[in-house]
């Protein structure tokens, strides 16, 4: 058997990638190997994922290595699982080629549902992080103009296209579900879709540094100040790196009171109403797309539950950068950087 973790980010990936690194001797002893190659040192395989030409494309070092991890596995009777989010973006043909290096008819994907709205304010806040500048409102305007064709929003856009292949197997794990019923993720796939119950869960929940706004819209002033108001910089994740080793506790409290105070009056609140239409369209067509996926049974309204009003805070980027304070502030931090790199 050949599982695939795919993400999407933000649905506990670091949490599970974590756990199967550090369990991989108790996996080894259950039969299930989860390989080092790929990985690149870290607990997810994201250099396969996002350097997939060089483990997929014949004639390759990488695909050589991989093709021999899945020969020797074969021989002592293993099973293999690899996670990685970037996996959620691999076409139909590259996990074709994938199939073809691992010589298996048949791979398992695990695909992770989560909240499309969390969802969304959470990778908009890991984007500023990535170096983007732009506000929440325009990444609300461009995804919700038509959600159900938003890949961000509507999983079945990425979905639909794999679930008509032949040699994959989609498992569809409802994050929701599972958070409401106080069910670990990481032993609900090892029970469900690794056939392995009890899994040995690590103490320590490891998880991505999580800003709260203040900080968020902080950092992306930075970025607006460093990159004169880019979309994005070519250098934004090393800038994010720089910017997190340089802050201080004393930075955190002092960006934070800055921001809540000198920055009032750019705050701004976007708020959702309880059961909106798109989420109802959105879970039916999830219901449907992905029926005899679900690696839990529940009932329709439990996918996605909204019974009250969602409320998301961010701040207007014009008033942001009009305030002086933030704005010396944002370029102060931003000297402390450069000064560093000299």
């Amino acid at each position: 058997m050949l599982v695939l973790h795919i993400g999407p980010h933000k649905t506990a990936t670091t949490y599970i990638q974590n756990n199967l690194f550090r369990g991989r001797r108790d996996l080894a002893r259950r039969g299930w190997l989860y390989p080092e190659i790929g990985a690149g040192g870290l607990p997810g395989h994201h250099d396969l994922a996002h350097n997939d030409a060089r483990y997929i494309e014949d004639g390759t070092e990488q695909a050589a290595a991989l093709n021999a991890v899945a020969k020797k596995a074969r021989e002592k009777g293993q099973n293999i699982i690899f996670s990685a989010e970037g996996f959620c973006r691999w076409s139909p043909a590259q996990f074709d080629a994938f199939a073809r290096v691992m010589e298996t008819d048949m791979i398992d994907l695990v695909h992770v549902m989560r909240d499309p709205f969390d969802l969304f304010y959470s990778h908009w806040g890991e984007e500023v992080k990535q170096g983007h500048s732009s506000s929440l409102p325009d990444r609300f305007a461009e995804h919700f103009n038509d959600p159900l064709a938003s890949r961000r929003l509507n999983p079945m856009v990425d979905l639909a296209r794999l679930s008509r292949q032949d040699n994959l197997r989609l498992h569809a794990v409802p994050y929701e579900v599972l958070r409401a019923r106080k069910i670990d993720i990481y032993t609900h796939i090892g029970t469900e879709v690794l056939g392995l119950p009890d899994l040995e869960v690590s103490n320590i929940k490891a998880k991505n540094v999580s800003f709260p706004i203040e900080m968020t819209e902080f950092l992306r002033a930075v970025t607006l100040l460093h990159g004169d108001g880019a979309r994005r910089l070519p250098d934004g994740s090393a800038m994010r790196l720089r910017f997190t080793r340089m802050l201080r506790h004393e930075d955190r409290k002092k960006i934070t009171t800055l921001m809540k105070t000198a920055g009032r009056p750019a705050r701004r609140k976007i708020r959702i109403p309880a059961n909106p239409s798109y989420m109802r369209r959105l879970t039916k067509t999830l219901m449907r797309g992905m029926e005899g996926c679900w690696t839990i049974p529940f009932e329709e309204d439990e996918l996605f539950p909204m019974p009250e009003e969602k409320t998301f805070i961010h701040y207007d980027t014009y008033l942001m950068m009009k305030t002086p304070e933030i704005v010396q502030a944002a370029q102060g931090f931003l000297d402390r950087m450069t000064v560093s790199e000299l």
